[in-house]
């Protein structure tokens, strides 16, 4: 156990060894909350109740949670994978006598908790200012930690995965930009998923992309009635299998793949 938390602490060092770059995500946040805040605001004023069947207030409550979720959620594995693998550094990590998926997790748990400490709590705070007529729902605050923590892992697995096709792919950039593209739309990073044409819900009904973020925001601010919220948890518990057993299986394929210089 020391072993992995270990990987915590070192991940956590390394990152406050360049403090500056944690304000300057945290003020990118802020502006990015900003502007998406400006803009719906916008948007509605120019009777956008009529054109989209719901309220201003509900859109801004999910909008502000999607952005305070976006500050602990977002890391940086799969890039970290990608060049773990291209150089062959990994080799490193799997001569210790740990589970390689584990060690990686707490790499990301450790920026995590440095994530909350400078972007979480400070945007929360500034968006209780922006948001200060716009009712959540706290009552339900025991589901969103639950959806959380489960949309949570579902990012970390899908992120994990995507990083080690480095195996298959010496060059994962562009592949990254695309997915990160698709992901950050049909996750409902960009725009509430409750506004989506039609086909595009139906589509992504079918996908994982949001229980990473949409269904915890309709779940705190009370868009999705209780029977809905079981279903959606259950869906949440389902994908996150599915990319386990599916990160496990490529990553056993993988390691018989590699090949590193000199050995």
């Amino acid at each position: 156990m020391r072993g992995y938390l270990n990987y915590t602490k070192i991940s956590m060092e390394s990152i406050l060894a360049y403090p500056f770059n944690q304000w300057m995500k945290f003020f990118s946040k802020v502006l990015f909350l900003v502007m998406q805040v400006c803009l719906w605001n916008a948007l509605y004023q120019s009777n956008g109740q009529i054109s989209t069947g719901h309220g201003f207030n509900e859109t801004m409550s999910y909008v502000i949670v999607v952005n305070i979720v976006n500050t602990f959620m977002e890391s940086n594995i799969t890039a970290w994978l990608n060049n773990e693998i291209r150089t062959g550094d990994i080799v490193f990590d799997l001569m210790r006598p740990l589970n390689f998926a584990c060690m990686t997790f707490c790499k990301q748990m450790g920026e995590t908790l440095l994530n909350v400490i400078f972007q979480t709590l400070p945007l929360l705070l500034i968006s209780l200012l922006l948001g200060k007529n716009i009712a959540f729902c706290n009552s339900r605050l025991g589901l969103f930690l639950i959806s959380i923590a489960l949309g949570y892992i579902i990012n970390f697995l899908y992120s994990y995965l995507v990083g080690i096709m480095a195996f298959w792919l010496i060059v994962t950039w562009p592949l990254n930009m695309l997915l990160s593209a698709v992901y950050k739309l049909l996750s409902g990073m960009w725009i509430p998923v409750f506004l989506f044409p039609e086909f595009l819900k139906s589509i992504n009904n079918y996908l994982p992309f949001r229980y990473i973020y949409a269904v915890p925001a309709m779940i705190f601010t009370q868009y999705l009635s209780y029977e809905q919220i079981a279903n959606e948890l259950t869906a949440q518990c389902l994908w996150a299998g599915i990319f386990f057993v599916t990160a496990a299986g490529v990553w056993y394929l993988g390691r018989k793949r590699m090949v590193v210089q000199g050995g």
